[in-house]
């Protein structure tokens, strides 16, 4: 499936879920990727998703209006009614994702609630290519022409004990939560620093810099610039806008500053890199 703003490429299950009321039922696998400014709705609905995030950042809306970053390197866990209403992949992508869909049954719910409670949760993964082994089994046992619940539910319960393994002792501050969805949601307006930033974490300027130093983040104004920069080559890439009009798009103060920082960091002109990347426009 794609439509220009998103890909995928999925597996179904050929098991009748009627027989599999005490077995977990591993309804599809599918690796989705959206591209930026790709908006998903959901419904609410009684399955159970679980993905890991391959590369790019979106942005998650939850029903109390709280927002989330979803970046690569983390797993993703939504084994209740779904509580995201609005996912949009923001210029730091694509944002690609290997992701099944599991059946919520008494089964299933007895597993979460007794050996690895994932409700809503994003976990961080150290070693993210043991979560992405066992999600390629489960695509390849979906393969099979005689599928076997037995394999299905050994697989699952193989993906929690993982999981498991990759949860932190203790989770990320929440400032630090605040803080990024902050960078991530305003690092296109030309007004943002690190005093915005951290108001709306409420933290000092200098809380803020320990904050990002003892969780292992890069400074906010690198992080900003970063994402201005992926913006800004996206942009490039995919659009017929002038150097001036990609440089106001992307947060930065003008066309002159955009071509120099651009060439710091790329070691060639915005002119020079749309020359060799940009995708035919119709």
């Amino acid at each position: 499936m794609n439509n220009g703003l998103y890909e995928e490429h999925f597996q179904f299950s050929k098991l009748p879920f009627e027989r599999l009321r005490e077995a977990i039922h591993i309804q599809s696998y599918f690796e989705s990727v959206w591209y930026d400014d790709f908006t998903y709705h959901s419904s609410e609905t009684e399955i159970a998703v679980y993905y890991w995030i391959r590369s790019g950042c979106a942005v998650r809306r939850n029903n109390d209006g709280k927002q989330q970053r979803l970046p690569a390197g983390y797993f993703v866990a939504a084994s209740g009614r779904t509580q995201t209403p609005c996912s949009i992949s923001i210029a730091e992508g694509p944002w690609v994702r290997q992701c099944i869909i599991v059946d919520r049954n008494p089964f299933h719910d007895f597993l979460i609630e007794r050996f690895c409670p994932l409700d809503d949760e994003l976990i961080f993964l150290h070693e993210p290519l043991r979560v992405e082994r066992i999600f390629d089994e489960i695509r390849l046992a979906l393969q099979k022409t005689q599928e076997d619940p037995a394999e299905h539910s050994a697989l699952f319960v193989k993906l929690l004990c993982e999981l498991n393994g990759q949860k932190p002792a203790q989770p990320r501050p929440e400032a630090l939560r605040i803080a990024l969805d902050h960078i991530l949601l305003h690092y296109r307006d030309p007004l943002l620093n690190k005093t915005a930033i951290a108001d709306a974490a409420g933290v000092s300027l200098r809380g803020l810099e320990r904050l990002f130093r003892l969780n292992g983040e890069k400074p906010p104004q690198k992080q900003i610039m970063e994402l201005r920069l992926k913006y800004a080559q996206n942009l490039l890439s995919n659009s017929m806008l002038s150097i001036k009009e990609i440089a106001e798009k992307s947060g930065f103060s003008n066309a002159n500053y955009f071509s120099r920082f651009f060439r710091q960091h790329l070691g060639e002109t915005p002119q020079v890199y749309r020359q060799k990347n940009q995708f035919p426009l119709a």
